[in-house]
């Protein structure tokens, strides 16, 4: 949100997510789940999750 510079409410508004739950999401009160993330990263235009290339080598089944 940062280098966005968006706030609360207009990314809810953006991404069609309430500004409370992404208040609890960044305070770390709730996870989201997979839609809600895809939601906030298209309106970010930004990943927020880093999929299956943050595993090590050593870390995949």
């Amino acid at each position: 949100m940062e280098t966005s510079e968006i706030g609360l409410r207009a990314l809810g508004d953006r991404a069609g997510v309430s500004h409370a739950t992404i208040s609890r999401l960044l305070r770390g009160m709730v996870l989201p789940d997979l839609g809600t993330l895809a939601r906030l990263e298209v309106a970010l235009g930004a990943r927020l999750w880093p999929g299956l290339e943050a595993w090590t080598e050593r870390e995949r089944p």
